[in-house]
């Protein structure tokens, strides 16, 4: 996350110009907190970059596989996209939550303290 909503003046700002009302803690400093316990295989894996690098892969090879194996160019187009599509899907329902509960105990960011 790298930025939020101000509930009292409906304006975005960076997630650094945030701190919990209880604690005082920097938003940011509370993330980068949980952010630390990941290795960074981990960190790559639950990252918006990891779920593109993988969605790219996927659909790259789907391509290959349409055109080298099919003979096929629509079909290749079409298998990639439904790849890319899947690889994205999988990553938020499946892998991005398997992360989280293996580092911190728990799927749902909202339960952290």
């Amino acid at each position: 996350m790298t930025g939020t909503y101000c509930a009292q003046c409906d304006d975005a700002f960076p997630i650094t110009e945030f701190a919990w009302a209880d604690t005082g803690e920097r938003i940011s400093e509370y993330y980068e907190r949980y952010r630390q316990q990941a290795s960074p295989t981990q960190r790559f894996l639950a990252s918006r970059a990891g779920m593109f690098v993988m969605a790219a892969a996927a659909g790259l090879l789907a391509l290959l596989v349409g055109l080298l194996v099919l003979n096929m160019t629509v079909a290749a187009v079409i298998l990639a996209v439904v790849a890319v599509v899947a690889t994205i899907t999988l990553h938020t329902l499946s892998l991005g939550p398997m992360v989280l509960k293996q580092v911190l105990g728990t799927s749902d960011p909202r339960l952290l303290d």
